[in-house]
């Protein structure tokens, strides 16, 4: 429920935003926001959408925390309706029509796994198996480099889907879990079971959020590019690199995007004490709109600190294969700052500045975030 909720965050925030004093009567009535955060909001000045992100936050941590995340949520549809609001009534459709039908991961890292066969396409078995054996191999040090705070839940997710036995979920490690994961592989007889396993792990990484969301989509992507490759022997298509003129252009296309992360994560190296001398009494707010945009994961949001925060960032920026999604997630981590406002706003700024600087400097045009 939480990851449904989460998926239409920055939707539900900006309608409260527009609709601030009724959203926390009704909220603060309902007992879903407790009357300290409602005299916080009401009694101190800032922007309503600072404001929303407080109590949507609040709402956010309600439905984790809550034995039956199910019901709380469903409180929650029936007052955003009351909002009379049309954006919020096509939120509260979809989350509806999602829950209890296991379709409740996010885009990217919980979709399924299909070949692109057709009909007239036989698939090796044996082929399909050592093409999957072969990926998962090649991800194992990404994914040991995942927060080991969020390990358990990776590991209880995968369990309750039958996929990892309870010896290795009461003693979980990455290692053990891809091990078991690889292992159940050999018995796996046909397509479509080869399609549900490899879903299951997907579905898995994306229900913990963060860089273990990040990489189920990375990891997906993989899965389905060996399968074409090595199973189906379709013909690689070959894309023209049009969209960009001029110089700079050229220079952005050619640029080989694992040192762009690399550089990335040198300016962060530069940048570490300014961003974490943010005071303690931001953290928590700083965590909550991390996660929202699934920059972290559950584990780490729990028990936040801003050194686990960024080392989860990073271990994120190693998954991404192209500039897009790199210049993509690094905004959502300023954009999660901005929204705290006060000193994270003004961390962001200095943290863009010097982005866009370095990448300037060292590989000739500029970081679109």
């Amino acid at each position: 429920p939480d990851e449904l909720f989460r998926s239409h965050f920055a939707d539900i925030n900006s309608s409260i935003a527009a609709r601030l004093d009724k959203a926390l009567d009704e909220f603060l009535g309902a007992s879903l926001i407790p009357s300290q955060l409602f005299d916080d909001i009401t009694t101190t000045n800032g922007p309503a959408g600072q404001k929303a992100s407080k109590m949507t936050r609040e709402l956010m941590r309600g439905i984790s925390n809550c034995k039956n995340g199910e019901e709380r949520l469903e409180v929650i549809c029936k007052i955003l309706l009351k909002l009379e609001d049309e954006k919020l009534k096509e939120i509260v459709a979809d989350i509806r029509s999602r829950i209890g039908t296991g379709s409740t991961g996010a885009s990217g890292g919980g979709g399924g796994v299909s070949h692109p066969k057709t009909k007239a396409q036989a698939v090796d078995i044996t082929k399909l198996r050592k093409a999957i054996e072969n990926v998962i191999n090649t991800w194992y040090g990404s994914l040991n480099r995942l927060p080991a705070a969020s390990v358990k839940d990776f590991a209880y997710s995968l369990f309750s889907k039958k996929v990892i036995s309870d010896s290795v979920c009461s003693d979980p490690t990455i290692d053990k879990i891809l091990g078991e994961f690889k292992a159940s592989l050999g018995f796996t007889r046909t397509v479509q079971e080869f399609e549900s396993s490899c879903t299951k792990l997907l579905e898995s990484m994306s229900s913990v959020g963060g860089s273990y969301h990040v990489a189920g989509a990375a990891l997906k992507d993989d899965l389905i590019d060996a399968v074409q490759k090595d199973c189906i022997n379709r013909p690689e298509e070959k894309t023209g690199k049009g969209g960009s003129d001029g110089k700079e252009g050229s220079k952005r296309e050619s640029a080989d995007v694992k040192k762009v992360i690399k550089e990335i994560k040198e300016v962060v190296i530069s940048q570490y004490a300014n961003i974490t001398s943010m005071s303690e009494d931001n953290l928590r707010p700083v965590a909550d709109e991390m996660y929202a945009e699934k920059i972290i994961s559950r584990g780490v949001n729990n028990k936040p600190t801003y050194n686990s925060i960024i080392s989860e960032f990073e271990a994120s920026l190693s998954c991404f294969s192209t500039l897009t999604k790199v210049e993509d997630h690094c905004k959502k981590f300023l954009s999660a700052l901005e929204r705290v406002g006060g000193a994270p706003a003004k961390k962001a700024a200095k943290l863009r500045e010097e982005w866009v600087k370095a990448i300037k400097a060292k590989f000739g045009f500029e970081l679109k975030i």
